[in-house]
């Protein structure tokens, strides 16, 4: 870029309707290269302006000094040096490419100087010393003045830095294999003194399968373990490194996905020929397709799988899923409407048929339950199934490492590792005779299992379905993806690229999918093939399960209008409360404490001194394996306890309460005081039996009573992860009887008490004044009391702002914007409730009218 004096660039964010002097009114995120000048300017041009969202833009002022409304001209650049993705309408992102990156360009953590734009954020790390291949950046606007942030997204390092940081031919070949970069250290950054290194102490052979497992530091992969003996020694020091690899980005971008017939069946506008767009099944439809009405002499009332079982809806899903003509069923299961048990009940009936599986999910947890439950509904249908019917990875460890063969190798491989250090083997040959001997012995245990094998189940990110998939004894008639709305796209594809059908099942509204790289979520690869389904729903063999059988109706009603347009039906016992099992009873100060939905909003505390508690804290977790910048509340973790305790002391048993909040750095506290609390109390130890864990950790699961702690407090109002609603949507339909919200009141808008009555300190009660920030004009006391340097910076450049009188005025703009806004949301609040009222109405309830607004 230019730096010529007067020359600017900046940031393109839309053309105003305004035409002073008959010229076009561009807004632009401007910036001066070589200078700290950075703001969001109304320019004024004779120019035709026909550029993207956040397309980057040059020109030239034309008057003294640039500033609102200036005339400029715009410039065309001879080359255009950053690549802008012109696909994502609604963020600027852009992508720098080829470029190097010197110490000089690293000032303090968190923070890279560009030799054009400047300085960039980069809150997770992602720069260091060396040469990328890419970065990618996106410009984010401040609400509270005109300057704007430029924020590293992610980027790739270039080949020839492993290489040089390495110099070993076998090292190199190592690390082009695996999904974990291991390299040995040389230079130590900030983060990995915190981490400290690691000191390979030995090996564990007692287990074929076992891979390395150092001391229980590491565990690799199976056919990582020998080159890892061939590079180090006993005694070795060495770190992990997560791999910039971007395979599920390099498969969108190569468009392999397009080579799959089920497909191009769900996304082209011609339909391969034989492919008819499948009957939808919607809720709202008055009548079922003809050839899924629900008779009473359907094929699907056998032995072993009776009707009554199932609602209407789910019987219709299970009935689609077995038609062999849809290829594509997509099942959404809404919280607590029997979305597992509508699978587990599938499974078995093709277990029933004789019929062969796929089972695929993204995380363990949800593999392990709907495994779990499969099992369960053929021991009560007491049907006969070989051990090794149902197979998952582990089952198929636990089979090779206790066979008779497995110990038989394990001491072969040692008297070939004797052999190795005397000097009778070489390398070559001890690597090629152990790979053939496992290699070998896993070939017999896969072939010991085919002869009964019926149903796989595995992870996404599994290679342990591609190697059932090889025999010609499996030939799978579907495959199954539970919990698919967590799954991206580009990662389903290739996994059911050999299936015949597909019966997903999951709830966009809930937990988003996995995107593991910044460039992937730059991209916004994030979305789910179940999501885009569910958009195009009417092309699609789709249904919603509609019967709620888990929650309280105070508890499901957020959720039902936010997400299901109140289409879900609630089929609990609406006098089945907490109240019912509390003993003894609270007093009538306390009782509304444990209603079903409770909201205890720490905004209330008015007290200086007291409120300072419940400021949240930035920390570094030790929950994982790598430091990690989290945040904690002690203040909110105190009311968790409190309120945990009280529920023990009227008789809720400890295994019906789960303790949630979003951050790591929460659950480390929690899981200290929780053993605070055990430790005061021998007799009995509530710690093993009650759930203390992250929104993403329960999903799937469901307890009498949750207790969530929201964490963050500041003055910026930055709510971070639940900031993205569908995780509220989770955490909140965990709860079967009693919900009780902790945090400074972003959520709800009724049932908000004092923190004080957790505390049993009798407070005003129930709150119903307008929900605020707890801070007032005064920072300094969070300025005090944090230990956030980037929060501390927003404060004090607030305060200094606040001495500008532009900054106030602008201030008292968006106060009147707001109130507008406030007005408008109170408008929409009272429809909400009509629309509410009138689904109660015709659901046979009859609540009173919504009150006018």
């Amino acid at each position: 870029m230019d730096s010529d004096p007067g020359f600017y660039s900046g940031f393109f964010l839309g053309l105003l309707p305004d035409k002073p002097n008959g010229n076009n009114l561009i807004k632009v995120a401007s910036f001066e290269v070589g200078t700290a000048f950075r703001r969001v300017l109304d320019l004024e041009t004779a120019c035709e302006c026909k550029f993207a969202y956040g397309e980057m833009i040059h020109f030239k002022q034309l008057t003294d000094r640039l500033a609102p409304k200036s005339l400029v001209k715009l410039i065309k650049p001879n080359i255009q040096m950053y690549h802008h993705d012109k696909s994502i309408t609604d963020e600027a992102v852009h992508t720098i490419k080829e470029l190097h990156v010197g110490a000089a360009n690293l000032p303090a953590s968190g923070n890279f100087i560009h030799p054009d734009f400047g300085e960039m954020i980069d809150t997770t790390s992602v720069m260091s010393v060396g040469s990328y291949v890419f970065i990618t950046f996106r410009v984010v606007l401040h609400d509270r003045d005109d300057s704007f942030d430029l924020e590293i997204l992610g980027g790739q390092k270039m080949d020839e830095n492993a290489k040089n940081g390495l110099g070993n031919d076998k090292t190199e070949e190592f690390l082009n294999n695996i999904h974990e970069v291991i390299a040995i250290e040389q230079t130590e950054t900030a983060i990995w003194q915190s981490i400290g290194m690691l000191v390979l102490k030995g090996y564990n052979d007692k287990e074929v399968t076992s891979g390395l497992r150092p001391q229980c530091i590491i565990g690799l992969k199976r056919e990582c373990r020998h080159q890892f003996e061939t590079i180090f020694k006993i005694g070795d020091v060495f770190r992990f490194e997560s791999s910039p690899t971007l395979n599920n980005y390099s498969f969108w971008i190569n468009k392999k996905h397009r080579q799959n017939e089920i497909y191009r069946y769900t996304v082209e506008e011609q339909k391969p020929k034989g492919l008819e767009i499948q009957t939808v099944i919607e809720s709202h439809h008055s009548t079922d397709p003809e050839d899924f009405k629900l008779k009473a002499d359907t094929d699907f009332k056998d032995d072993g799988t009776p009707r009554g079982d199932l609602n209407e809806k789910q019987f219709a899903a299970i009935r689609m899923a077995l038609n062999p003509n849809r290829l594509l069923v997509c099942i959404q299961g809404p919280p607590g409407t029997g979305k597992s048990h509508v699978l587990s009940i599938f499974l078995f009936k093709l277990l029933k048929d004789g019929k062969q599986a796929v089972v695929l999910t993204p995380t363990k947890e949800a593999l392990k339950n709907l495994k779990t439950m499969t099992l369960k509904m053929v021991k009560q249908r007491a049907m006969k199934l070989h051990p090794h019917a149902l197979m998952d990875v582990s089952l198929f460890k636990e089979i090779l490492n206790t066979s008779d063969a497995a110990d038989a190798a394990i001491k072969t491989i040692r008297q070939w590792r004797e052999m190795f250090k005397n000097g009778e083997m070489d390398q070559e040959m001890l690597d090629e005779k152990r790979n053939g001997l496992t290699k070998d012995l896993r070939q017999q245990t896969l072939d010991l299992i085919m002869q009964n094998l019926r149903i796989v189940f595995a992870t996404m990110e599994s290679t342990f379905t591609l190697q059932i998939l090889r025999s010609n004894h499996f030939n799978p008639e579907v495959c199954v993806i539970d919990e698919a709305a967590q799954v991206m796209e580009t990662a389903t594809w290739p996994a059911v690229n050999q299936m015949k059908r597909i019966v997903m099942a999951g709830d966009p509204k809930q937990l988003p999918a996995l995107v593991k790289t910044e460039e992937a979520k730059a991209r916004q690869l994030e979305r789910s093939v179940m999501e885009r389904i569910i958009e195009k729903k009417d092309q699609y063999s789709w249904i919603m399960l509609e019967e709620q059988y888990r929650s309280h109706r105070d508890i499901t009603d957020w959720s039902n209008g936010c997400f299901y347009d109140c289409k879900l039906t609630n089929c609990t016992d609406m006098n089945n409360t907490l109240h019912t099992s509390l003993d003894p009873k609270p007093s009538k100060t306390y009782s509304k404490l444990f209603n079903p939905l409770v909201f205890i909003d720490t905004c209330l505390e008015t007290d200086p001194t007291t409120r300072i508690r419940y400021y949240e804290r930035s920390v570094v977790s030790n929950t994982t394996t790598e430091p990690n910048n989290t945040y904690c509340n002690h203040g909110e973790a105190e009311l968790v306890m409190k309120h945990y305790e009280r529920l023990l002391s009227m008789s809720i048993p400890p295994q019906n309460i789960a303790i949630i909040t979003p951050y790591k750095g929460q659950i480390d506290v929690l899981t200290a005081k929780m053993n605070e609390f055990v430790a005061k109390n021998e007799a009995f130890d509530p710690s093993n039996l009650t759930t203390i864990g992250t929104i993403d950790s329960v999903q799937g699961q469901e307890y009498d009573c949750v207790i969530f702690s929201m964490v963050r407090s500041n003055p910026k109002t930055t709510i971070g992860f639940i900031a993205e609603v569908r995780r509220l949507n989770v955490v909140v339909t965990r709860a079967k009887r009693h919900f009780i919200f902790i945090g400074n009141g972003y959520m709800l808008h009724k049932q908000r008490f004092h923190p004080n009555l957790v505390c049993g300190i009798p407070a005003p009660g129930l709150m119903t004044r307008e929900v605020k920030n707890n801070f007032g004009q005064n920072f300094q006391p969070f300025i005090d009391n944090s230990n956030d340097p980037r929060m501390i910076e927003w404060c004090q450049e607030f305060i200094e702002n606040s001495r500008k009188p532009d900054f106030v005025q602008r201030r008292r703009d968006r106060a009147e914007q707001r109130q507008e806004e406030a007005r408008i949301r109170a408008q929409m609040d009272f429809e909400a409730r009509e629309l509410k009222r009138k689904c109660n109405v015709s659901n046979g309830q009859d609540p009173p009218p919504a009150p006018i607004p």
